[in-house]
C-alpha cells in the first residue's frame, strides 16, 4: 500500500501520521513537509504543504527548481523540480490510502483542496518523436505544450502558457 508520511522539522526524518500526533501534540499543525511512498517501488518524494500560486509552465519550471525547503528532509539532496506523470498517479493513489486523512490532520486544508481539484504541472514537456525539436535538448526551454496531472488521476497536455498549480517535489532515497 502507498504510504503517506509527516516530515519530522527537528530531524528531518519520516514519521507515520500516529507518530507524529504523538510527538507534536498540540503543534501538529507545524508540519511543513509530506513524503509518499509508493507501493511499487518507484522513488518515494516530498513536497510542500504550503500552497503554491497558479503559473505557466515555464515559471513553474523555475519556482520549483528554486524551492528551498524550510527544514532539512532525511533521504533528499535539497533539490526540487515539478512531479513526473507518474507522481502525479501517486498523489491519487496516496490520497486513496491515507494522504487525504494526514494532510486534514496537520491542517493542511488548501493543500488537500488543491490535490483534489485543481490541475497541476508535471516537469515534463510534450515533444512529439520524430520531430526536429525532440533532438535538441534546448526543446525543455522552448516547449509549446506539456502534461499536466489531474486529481482523478490522468494527465493530458496544455500549452506552456497557461496557469496550472506548481507543486515543488523532491526525490527521497530510504534506507531499506
Amino acid at each position: 500500500m502507498t504510504r503517506s508520511f509527516v516530515i519530522d522539522p527537528e530531524t528531518g526524518k519520516l514519521l507515520t501520521a500516529q507518530e507524529w500526533k504523538d510527538k507534536a501534540g498540540d503543534n501538529v499543525t507545524s508540519a511543513k513537509m509530506v513524503a509518499i511512498v509508493p507501493d511499487d517501488g518507484s522513488p518515494a518524494f516530498a513536497f510542500p504543504v504550503e500552497a503554491t500560486a497558479a503559473c505557466s509552465w515555464k515559471t513553474s519550471l523555475a519556482f520549483a527548481a528554486n524551492y528551498k525547503a524550510p527544514h532539512p528532509i532525511e533521504g533528499s539532496d535539497g533539490t526540487f523540480t515539478l512531479p513526473t506523470r507518474k507522481q502525479g498517479l501517486d498523489f491519487r493513489i496516496a490520497r486513496e490510502s491515507g494522504l487525504e486523512q494526514l494532510l486534514e490532520m496537520i491542517g493542511a486544508n488548501f493543500l488537500l483542496d488543491q490535490l483534489r481539484n485543481e490541475w497541476h504541472w508535471t516537469c515534463e514537456p510534450h515533444v512529439p518523436t520524430g520531430t526536429p525539436e525532440a533532438r535538441w535538448s534546448s526543446i525543455r526551454y522552448s516547449a509549446t505544450v506539456a502534461w499536466y496531472f489531474y486529481s482523478r488521476g490522468f494527465s493530458n497536455l496544455d500549452g506552456v502558457r497557461y496557469a496550472l498549480t506548481a507543486r515543488p517535489v523532491t526525490l527521497l532515497r530510504l534506507n531499506p
